[in-house]
């Protein structure tokens, strides 16, 4: 059986994971659900952001660490 439904969902690890996990992190989530993906080098996130978005996810926010940083973070939500 599946682990349920979540209002929030938060993943911090490496890039080939998330693109693994992305329809399975999904398919926990309920329709207003946010999902924050962090662990990403800056020019991972559009190839993340894209695979996502296939399961119906649009990029809320896009960050990086901080100005010069290549770390950087999506948080993403639901298409409505």
């Amino acid at each position: 059986p599946g682990v349920g439904e979540f209002n929030l969902i938060v993943a911090n690890i490496q890039r080939h994971v998330l693109l693994d996990f992305a329809d399975s992190l999904s398919s926990c989530a309920t329709e207003d659900s946010v999902l924050i993906l962090s662990g990403l080098l800056s020019h991972q996130l559009e190839e993340v952001s894209s695979r996502y978005a296939v399961n119906g996810w649009v990029e809320r926010e896009r960050k990086l660490a901080h100005d010069d940083s290549e770390w950087g973070v999506l948080v993403l939500g639901r298409e409505t």
